[in-house]
């Protein structure tokens, strides 16, 4: 399975749009922003929703000063100058659980009001001061409320490119097979990482074999996704006529790679099986053993031992079956087993 994201937008076209858009403030006016961490401290990268860790040798020792946009100038703030006396810099978190925006590139920008652009999401989310707070690894924002609508995840007029890992213009207009009430936009993943996760009619259908007013597909294993879990779209690469559209999901919280390695290297699943597979061994011997004394098929206690023995070789092979087909087994075989 391969892994992407959605393309950043340019920040010199969102500036632009948002000329028309975001007024001017006067220096009176008191603007609270918040700053995720603490003077020389900054989000560790490996957990944004964790405390803060020190800086890093690496970097300068100076203080963080956010990226503010001047509207009346139509220019940045000088990035080496502290922010406007205005500016009150508390250090606090945002009162919910945020999603992360990186910084490398830019994928958000501040305004003299303290409002801030994510370029990252879709339709250029704007969010208010209180809703987020800054750093120089990045941004912690409060999303608003999705409408549970199926998603193109990459729009109108663009597919997902394998290759490049991102959407690539192609300049077809294609959802004629898709809900009428179709969004743009990739689903709420953590750290925005995705999976190509099957195809429609291969591995993802929709419920009740057509798309209904809820968009909800269903999967081989049975589960049931709402629109706001997965957003569909073409991959570039794909030439076979007639071309499927690509069901793309939120990845597992510790990748499918990592839950593949971990369990093909616990000896664990190796130990079990082979131990469960002697024991098979063993009572099948006994079995045997038993069945070839005739003078004791009369006798109560040799039926009784029979049944118990023939029920946990039963049982243990049925369990060395399954610790050997690990996730390969799904389906009516899996349920049976």
């Amino acid at each position: 399975m391969s892994r992407g994201r959605p393309r950043d937008v340019s920040a010199t076209t969102v500036s632009l749009l948002l000329l028309v858009s975001v007024a001017a403030v006067s220096s009176s006016d008191n603007v609270t922003v918040f700053r995720c961490c603490g003077r020389g401290e900054m989000l560790d990268p490996t957990d944004v929703h964790g405390p803060c860790a020190l800086l890093p040798a690496s970097l300068p020792p100076q203080d963080f000063v956010p990226v503010i946009f001047d509207v009346n100038s139509n220019q940045f703030l000088n990035p080496n100058e502290p922010p406007p006396a205005y500016w009150n810099l508390v250090h606090e978190r945002p009162p919910c659980r945020p999603a992360a925006t990186p910084q490398d590139p830019p994928r958000f920008v501040s305004f003299l009001n303290g409002t801030l652009l994510a370029q990252h999401w879709p339709k250029n989310l704007m969010v208010d001061p209180g809703l987020y707070c800054l750093d120089r690894a990045g941004a912690l924002l409060c999303l608003p409320d999705e409408p549970n609508k199926t998603k193109k995840c990459c729009g109108p007029s663009a597919e997902y490119s394998e290759v490049n890992g991102g959407c690539e213009n192609s300049g077809r207009h294609d959802a004629a097979d898709l809900p009428e009430d179709i969004t743009s936009g990739f689903p709420r993943c953590e750290d925005d990482v995705y999976i190509l996760s099957g195809r429609i009619n291969e591995s993802h259908w929709p419920v009740n074999g057509a798309w209904p007013a809820g968009g909800q597909l269903r999967t081989t294993d049975g589960v049931t996704l709402q629109p706001r879990e997965y957003c569909l779209e073409r991959v570039l690469e794909q030439t076979q006529e007639p071309r499927t559209w690509t069901v793309f999901t939120c990845a597992p919280r510790h990748g499918v790679d990592h839950v593949t390695k971990s369990y093909r290297e616990d000896i664990r699943f190796t130990l079990y099986p082979l131990g469960l597979l002697l024991s098979v061994f063993f009572l099948a011997v006994t079995l045997v053993a038993s069945c070839m004394l005739p003078s004791t098929y009369h006798v109560l206690h040799w039926k009784c031992q029979v049944n118990h023995v023939g029920c946990l070789l039963v049982g243990d092979l049925f369990l060395a079956f399954v610790q050997l087909s690990g996730d390969s087994l799904r389906g009516p075989l899996c349920v049976f087993t």
